[in-house]
Formats: C-alpha cells, sequence, structure tokens
C-alpha cells in the first residue's frame, strides 16, 4: 500500500492498494544501449486502476483509495528495493492518468506501508472490471462499465 501524505493543496489523503493477479499482461524487459554507449534495462510493466473509493484512515479520516492491479510475475520482483519503487512509481503514475480526467494529481511524496491486511468484504479486495481483449468484435465493444468480472 502507498500513501501520499503531502496535503499542500487540499486535505486529502489518498492510499494505493497494490494488487497482483495474472489476468494482467506479463512485465516485459528489454537490454536497451544508451547514446553514449551505456548498456541497460527497459521494463513495460501492464496494469490496471481501479475507480476510487471513499474509506477511512485509523484516524476516521476520509481517504481516497485506489487498487492497481500488476501481473503475478512483478511481485516476484519487488523484494528488490529499487524495484519496488519502481512498482510504487509507476501505480502513482497511473492513478494520476485516472485523476487528470479531473485536473487532479497525488504528490509524488509518498510512503509505502507494511504488513497491511486487507479490508475487504471477508479479508477480500473487491472486483475489478478488467477489459480482456478477444477475437469476437461484439466482445471487444461492449461497455465495460456495464460488465463485472471476477478478478
Amino acid at each position: 500500500m502507498i500513501s501520499d501524505h503531502n496535503k499542500q493543496f487540499f486535505d486529502q489523503k489518498t492510499f494505493i492498494n497494490v494488487c497482483f493477479h495474472e489476468l494482467i499482461d506479463k512485465p516485459e524487459q528489454q537490454e536497451v544501449t544508451q547514446p553514449d554507449g551505456s548498456r541497460g534495462t527497459s521494463w513495460s510493466l501492464p496494469y490496471r486502476v481501479s475507480k476510487g473509493k471513499h474509506d477511512q484512515d485509523n484516524k476516521k479520516g476520509v481517504v481516497m483509495t485506489y487498487d492497481v492491479v500488476f501481473n503475478r510475475d512483478v511481485g516476484n520482483f519487488i523484494v528488490q528495493a529499487e524495484f519496488k519503487k519502481f512498482v510504487a512509481d509507476t501505480a502513482i503514475d497511473g492513478v494520476n492518468k485516472v485523476l487528470a480526467e479531473n485536473k487532479e494529481k497525488v504528490s509524488a511524496d509518498y510512503k509505502i506501508m507494511k504488513h497491511i491486511q486487507c479490508k475487504g468484504h471477508g479479508g477480500k479486495p473487491q472486483l475489478m472490471t478488467v477489459k480482456v481483449e478477444t477475437g469476437n468484435p461484439l466482445l471487444n465493444n461492449m461497455n465495460v462499465n456495464k460488465t463485472e468480472t471476477k478478478l
């Protein structure tokens, strides 16, 4: 879980739950060579962002919570501190893309929370709609806001 503690513009704390599921596309890495000749790795981390939902923090204050879901393989890499930060920054970027529609933004000043248990119904997260491309053009054009899938 990522918690945004910067309340510089308005008093709204935000939580971002980083989750993993096999239906999300797998991460990809590619070796790249920079113009100066140095080599590195470029990553692609596909993800899905839920709609924001109102919640309460431990002091009963109102917070917004978003779920960002990556493929389960990403979870294997977050034991490395640099990759954990990369995943957190990617999750924040994903939420910021959702918030940009309302000209809002999550601060990059965050804290990664530890040992947090799911507060969802029965200890399980809420269902999230994920659009999956199929070979059927009728299904591909279906309005996903009117359909729920179990994830």
